[in-house]
Parts: structure tokens; sequence; C-alpha cells
């Protein structure tokens, strides 16, 4: 995780970490006394990532190091930079994960490396805030959220095309600002509130770097979900 937020995604050197993450979780370790899978804490050695999902987690809450709030335009610029690359590199770890969706009724099961959940929290954060997306467009939570369609919009538009859901713990449910909304997961109806922010955003926006960040997230949402 700390490589990750030093390694700026366009540079392609997160590549090699996903490939490398995508690898080991191919891996089943054994105890060679008992020839069994090794589990820590009764997951899987590598299969399950035990140590990825905390560690992860752990890290994007730190919002690139000292807990500050995203969504400030003042953020330290390293601090932002840590925290929009780290979310660059989870979104790619998303996007490479295998997933099988579960047919109706079937119960749910995805790989450890799929981290769209955490999309959703950025989405929240720079979409759905109390503050509106015109007023942060300049902000490491609207610069984390572009990466995330720049880097994963196909596998979070099959996330709204199979109606991903996830439980009330999860914090899935809609920001302050869509509080109205039924919302548990991705859905067509939040998919269109995202892109509509991203628009809003862009219209604001006054820092060139930022609009063609913003121009390319609204580029690859729209190539994702095609005429559907």
């Amino acid at each position: 995780m700390e490589l990750a937020q030093r390694l700026e995604p366009s540079t392609g050197k997160h590549t090699k970490l996903v490939e490398l993450l995508s690898h080991l979780q191919k891996q089943i370790a054994t105890d060679p006394s008992t020839d069994e899978p090794l589990k820590v804490q009764g997951d899987t050695l590598w299969t399950d990532m035990p140590s990825l999902g905390y560690t992860e987690l752990e890290t994007w809450y730190e919002f690139g190091g000292d807990y500050k709030d995203p969504c400030d335009a003042t953020l330290d610029p390293e601090q932002r930079s840590r925290w929009v690359n780290l979310n660059a590199f989870i979104a790619q770890l998303t996007q490479a994960a295998e997933i099988d969706y579960p047919s109706l009724g079937e119960k749910s099961t995805f790989s450890p490396l799929d981290k769209s959940l955490r999309a959703i929290w950025t989405m929240v954060m720079a979409f759905e805030n109390e503050q509106s997306p015109a007023s942060l467009g300049n902000t490491a939570a609207m610069e984390a959220a572009c990466q995330w369609f720049i880097y994963a919009a196909e596998r979070l538009w099959e996330n709204v095309l199979h109606n991903r859901t996830y439980p009330e713990a999860g914090g899935a449910g809609p920001g302050k600002r869509c509080k109205g909304e039924a919302w548990a997961g991705f859905t067509r109806g939040r998919w269109g509130v995202w892109e509509d922010a991203l628009k809003e955003a862009r219209g604001a926006c006054t820092d060139v770097r930022m609009q063609k960040l913003i121009d390319d997230a609204l580029a690859s949402l729209r190539r994702a979900a095609g005429d559907q």
C-alpha cells in the first residue's frame, strides 16, 4: 500500500503491482505437515488475501496519511497525491479481479481483489456530499473519483448491470445530498447522478489539469455504459 501511494498511475508502474497481487491470489500455500492449505484466522493463504483487506482499508481511511478531509481544497499536496494514487491503484486492482456475478438466488462470492465498495465511498464524497460537485472540482475527493472511472469504469458498470448491493453495514447507502434514495449499491439511477455530478464539476472547474482529468473520467464512463 505504501508503494502504491508513492507511484503515479500515469507511469504504468501500478500495473506490475496489480499483476503481482493477481498472481499471488491464484496461489495456495500448504502446510507441509498436513498438506492442507494454510489458514490465517480462517482465511486461506494466498487465495483469500487475508492481510490485504484490513491493510487496504486502514490505508484508505488515512486519506493519504494524516486523516484530513479529501473534500478540503487546502489539503496538503503530498497527502492528496498519495490518496489519489491509492485510489487509482485500488481501481486497477478491482478492474483486474476475476468476478463471477451470481445468478438470482445464488450466494454472492467475490474476489478479495475486488474493492468496488471503495468506489462507492469515494463517489459519495465527491458526488453525494452536502457540498456541491461544482465546489469540489479541484479536491482530492473529485480527483480520486475520476481515477475510479478512468481505471475501473467497466467493472463499475458491470456492477450496475448486475444491481450489485451491499449489506447496510457496508456503508453503500446514499450521501446526504441524496438521502431520499434507497440505494444500497450500484444502480442505473445512481450512475446517472454520478455522471451529472462530473458534468457539474467540469462546468465550474478552472484548473486545467483537473478539467482534463474530469473529461477523461466522463469519456471512460460513457464508453463503459455505451448505449445500454
